[in-house]
């Protein structure tokens, strides 16, 4: 089972031209999913061993237990989204006779309220960036989460940006996009103007092709970004649950919404590919809608 695991992933590596973040989460849910199927089959099974039922079984501990801990919807539908893939990889490689998880639905997810800051929330974060004691941690993590707020852009994005995908002089950033797509999109000039402090501080450190760079002057590492991005929440005293990196890029596309933008701008600035995605954010303001509806008041009522 392993090894095919692994002739999958190269498999998407090489042929479906697959995301490094798509591979290695496909590998961490395929990795757990045989770490379960070892205990009730053992060391030496093959993907043919591996029935509807098991895998019924484990979104069901999934749900129940968990590695760690229960799994909610959006955790088990990607599980199953990384073992329905794989084993439809086996069966056109002539390893199944049938497909285990060709008809297991997907977890059904509800609407849920977008996590996003208030202006008021994006003001206190930063504040509380420059009160980093280091002059080169503030005026990165600043940029950083400028960058984040005014762009959209997703951790892995922010992660893989090159200096030479900012131009400042076109204010203008390049985006890598999921698929190996490319965006280029408008640069806000408070986005320009934190860019420009970083780089001016940046261009003494390290010749690296990376934008934002670790204090050992290499490309820093989305578990760095995403640590300080969770501190930094901390120490503005926002509430955290829920709260991260994909917190940011939510947070642009509610500001943009406040601002009165209309929802195919947005749609395109966050790159969506349903508008049906980007209309979350009219239901995670519903609650807010509401209050204001109902103050309002007639004369001579």
């Amino acid at each position: 089972m392993r090894q095919v695991i692994r002739r999958f992933l190269k498999h998407l590596e090489a042929e479906k031209n697959a995301s490094v973040t798509t591979i290695e989460s496909y590998q961490y849910d395929l990795h757990k999913f045989d770490a379960y199927l070892v205990k009730r089959l053992g060391n030496r099974f093959l993907p043919g061993d591996v029935y509807r039922d098991h895998i019924r079984d484990y979104l069901m501990w999934l749900a129940e237990v968990g590695h760690q801990k229960p799994n909610g919807p959006s955790a088990r539908a990607r599980a199953l989204a990384a073992i329905r893939s794989f084993f439809k990889y086996a069966h056109r490689a002539g390893l199944l006779r049938d497909n285990p998880a060709a008809d297991i639905p997907l977890p059904k997810i509800r609407m849920g309220e977008v996590p996003a800051l208030s202006q008021e929330e994006c003001d206190r974060l930063l504040r509380s960036v420059a009160t980093n004691p280091s002059p080169f941690r503030k005026v990165r993590d600043r940029a950083m989460i400028v960058t984040f707020l005014l762009t959209g852009a997703r951790l892995r994005e922010i992660v893989h940006l090159d200096k030479s995908d900012i131009d400042l002089y076109q204010s203008t950033i390049r985006l890598h996009r999921k698929g190996g797509e490319v965006n280029i999109l408008p640069l806000a000039d408070s986005a320009k103007i934190e860019l420009k402090a970083y780089l001016k501080q940046r261009r003494r450190r390290s010749r690296t092709r990376a934008l934002f760079i670790s204090c050992r002057n290499q490309r820093i590492s989305r578990g760095t970004v995403w640590y300080l991005v969770k501190k930094y929440l901390k120490k503005s005293r926002i509430k955290t649950h829920g709260m991260g990196p994909h917190a940011l890029r939510h947070t642009f596309a509610t500001l943009l919404l406040n601002q009165g933008e209309n929802l195919r701008v947005i749609q395109s600035l966050m790159n969506h590919k349903s508008l049906a995605t980007t209309a979350r954010y009219l239901h995670s303001r519903s609650q807010e809608l509401v209050k204001a509806v109902n103050g309002l008041k007639l004369l001579g009522g």
